[in-house]
C-alpha cells in the first residue's frame, strides 16, 4: 500500500499502522493539509504515539480557538450589519485552518474598519483581499471584496448570495457560512483555479459534503457560475482516489486549467477583471513580481 491508501484505511479503521509508520503518515497528512484530522483519528482509535501527544493537545487547543474565532467574527460582522459569509473554511471534520476566508457582499471598507476597532490587526492586502489576524492572534482572517486571483475574478460573489446560511459549531455558537452546495462550488473553484492543487483535505471535504448535498442543486450552481469543469475535476479526483495508486497532493493538469478558464470567461465579471489585470501587468515592476510568483506557483507541490 502507498501512503495515500494507508492514511485512508487508518481513518476508516481498516488498517492499524505501526508507531514508526504513523510518524511518516503524519508528515504526509500535514503535506496534504489534514494533519490535525489525522491526529484526531489516531486519538479516537487510541493509537496516538507518545511522541505526538503533546502536538495533538496543542493542535486541539488551537482548533477550539479557531472555532471561537469563527463565531466571534460572525458576531462582530452581525453587529455592524455587514452582509457576508465564511466560505471554504468550515470543514466537515476537525480542521485547524490557516485562515478564515470571508466574502463581504456589501460595505467592504466598513467591515474592515469595524474589525480593526474590535482588535483585529492587519497582516497584509492584495488587489481584492485584506488579511487580518484575529484578536487572540490564532488565525488569519481573509476579507474578500471579490473572489479572485490577483485582479481576475473567477467566481461572481453575487451568485453565492442566495445561499447564505447559519450553522452551529462545536462551541454551540453560530457561524454564518454558505449552504453545502455553494460551499462545495467555492472549494472546487479554489483548488482548480487559484491553487491548481488537489489535496487529501479536499478529498475528505468533498466526500463528507456529498453525503448531505442536493446533486441537482449542486449541478445547477455549477452551470450558473460557469464552473462545471472545476466541479467535474474535483469530483473525478475524489471518485478515483481509491482506484488509482497515486500520491497526493496532485497538481491539476495544464489542459484542465485551460478548459476551466475558457468556461469561466463566460462570466462578465471575469472578462472585465481580466482587462484590468492586463492593464496592470503593463507596469514593469508588477510584471516582474507577477512572473516570479507565477513560476513559484507552478513549481510548488503543496500550499
Amino acid at each position: 500500500m502507498n501512503l495515500t491508501t494507508k492514511i485512508i484505511k487508518t481513518i476508516d479503521g481498516s488498517y492499524t499502522p505501526t508507531p514508526q509508520e504513523i510518524l511518516k503518515l503524519y508528515k504526509y497528512a500535514k503535506k496534504n493539509r489534514m494533519g490535525y484530522y489525522f491526529l484526531y483519528i489516531l486519538n479516537q482509535r487510541k493509537i496516538l504515539p507518545e511522541q505526538l501527544k503533546e502536538e495533538y493537545l496543542s493542535e486541539t487547543q488551537r482548533y477550539h480557538r479557531i472555532i471561537n474565532a469563527m463565531t466571534k467574527l460572525t458576531e462582530d460582522l452581525d453587529n455592524a450589519e455587514i452582509e457576508y459569509a465564511i466560505f471554504k473554511s468550515i470543514r466537515p471534520y476537525p480542521s485547524t485552518t490557516v485562515d478564515i476566508d470571508t466574502i463581504i457582499f456589501n460595505k467592504y471598507r466598513e467591515a474592515y474598519i469595524t474589525l480593526r476597532k474590535k482588535g483585529y490587526s492587519k497582516l497584509g492586502s492584495g488587489p481584492e483581499t485584506i488579511t487580518l489576524l484575529d484578536p487572540t492572534k490564532t488565525v488569519g482572517i481573509d476579507l474578500y471584496r471579490e473572489i479572485a486571483v490577483s485582479r481576475i475574478i473567477y467566481l461572481d460573489k453575487e451568485k453565492l448570495k442566495p445561499y447564505i446560511t447559519r450553522i452551529k459549531l462545536s462551541n454551540n455558537r453560530e457561524a454564518q457560512t454558505l449552504e453545502p452546495e455553494a460551499d462545495l462550488i467555492t472549494i472546487a473553484a479554489h483548488l482548480s483555479i487559484k491553487e491548481q492543487i488537489y489535496t487529501l483535505a479536499d478529498y475528505y471535504t468533498i466526500t463528507y459534503q456529498l453525503k448531505n448535498i442536493d446533486i441537482k442543486k449542486l449541478w445547477k450552481m455549477a452551470e450558473t457560475t460557469n464552473l462545471i469543469n472545476s466541479l467535474l475535476i474535483a469530483l473525478t479526483l475524489t471518485n478515483d482516489i481509491r482506484k488509482n495508486n497515486m500520491d497526493f497532493p496532485q497538481k491539476i493538469k495544464l489542459f484542465q486549467i485551460w478548459r476551466i478558464l475558457i468556461e469561466d470567461l463566460r462570466n462578465s465579471k471575469t472578462n472585465k477583471s481580466l482587462a484590468f489585470q492586463t492593464i496592470y501587468m503593463m507596469k514593469t515592476s508588477y510584471l516582474k513580481k507577477f512572473t516570479k510568483e507565477l513560476i513559484q506557483h507552478i513549481k510548488r507541490q503543496t500550499y
